[in-house]
């Protein structure tokens, strides 16, 4: 069993590596296996299928990009990891990028990836070319953050910092009933409340569901463990501060956006010292990814 030994150099191996202390990394590539080298880490209980959707394939194809998104622990194909912090990602990362071979990278952080792709950029920019995130999330730990938000989000918040355990079962059960049922009403439970137009107007195009009901069926395959920790990291304190980030971060961010608010994205980037925020006022969080990739793809391609 690939994932169950301890090796001695890291092991690459299709859409799998295997780490040395024995965990395996799952991850899927797109674009042009030859290009300009981007890691992208994906939202919230998703995978590495979030690079399938058709407009990010031409993006990555169009740009010459050689995209490359990787599952965090316990999502996908990749191992769970208990007790793991934001931080320890960094090091998963390393050792990713010098399996394949890339001295330099860029990254992407689209939504609950934002808080990775910034411990990145701390840690280790020496190795990045450049950070961009999408619909970023913002530190919910931040009073100023948990003021912004609304009921539902700060009770979900609640119950992934103080009881853990009772959040992942609550995930396991939503993720047993989804097994039956429709794309749409799968994102429904994923995206409570109210979407903008924007987003409607996104998922009225058949790929887009169907994208997205394989990406976060693909991400609690082996359970929802992963995406439970993913959720409990977000909402407590990063153990970084973003103000300790003292690289170029491209943030992006739509108007619209009901779960990643623009305040919240405002106070975000301002917290951050070298920080270029682009608004898009008809943008919500799934249009902003749908229809706007190419452009922040660009952006990281140069």
């Amino acid at each position: 069993d690939l994932g169950a030994r301890e090796t001695d150099m890291t092991e690459v191996s299709g859409d799998t590596i295997a780490l040395r202390d024995g965990r395996i990394l799952g991850y899927a590539e797109y674009g042009d296996p030859k290009g300009t080298p981007v890691f992208e880490f994906h939202g919230w209980c998703c995978s590495r299928l979030e690079g399938s959707l058709p407009s990010v394939l031409k993006a990555a194809e169009r740009l010459h990009a050689r995209l490359i998104v990787v599952e965090r622990p316990g999502m996908g194909l990749s191992t769970y990891k208990p007790r793991r912090q934001i931080l320890d990602w960094v090091d998963d990362v390393m050792e990713f990028a010098d399996a394949l071979h890339l001295e330099k990278f860029s990254v992407i952080g689209y939504s609950s990836g934002g808080p990775y792709a910034l411990a990145c950029a701390l840690r280790i920019p020496e190795r990045l070319n450049r950070v961009a995130l999408i619909s970023g999330d913002s530190p919910h730990s931040d009073p100023r953050i948990h003021e912004i938000l609304d009921d539902q989000t700060r009770q979900l918040d609640w119950l992934a910092d103080k009881a853990p355990l009772l959040f992942n079962l609550m995930l396991w059960f939503t993720s047993r009933k989804n097994r039956n049922a429709s794309a749409e009403n799968a994102i429904a439970s994923i995206f409570p409340g109210e979407l903008p137009q924007s987003d409607r107007d996104a998922l009225s195009d058949p790929q887009v569901p169907e994208w997205f009901d394989a990406m976060t069926r693909e991400g609690v395959r082996n359970g929802t463990r992963g995406a439970a920790r993913d959720m409990t990291l977000v909402v407590r304190h990063w153990k970084f501060e973003p103000a300790a980030v003292d690289f170029p971060i491209l943030f992006f961010q739509g108007e619209l956006d009901t779960l990643n608010p623009v305040a919240c994205g405002r106070l975000l980037c301002e917290s951050l010292p070298k920080c270029e925020l682009k608004l898009f006022p008809n943008d919500g969080h799934l249009s902003l990814f749908y229809r706007r990739y190419h452009e922040i793809l660009e952006s990281v391609v140069g």
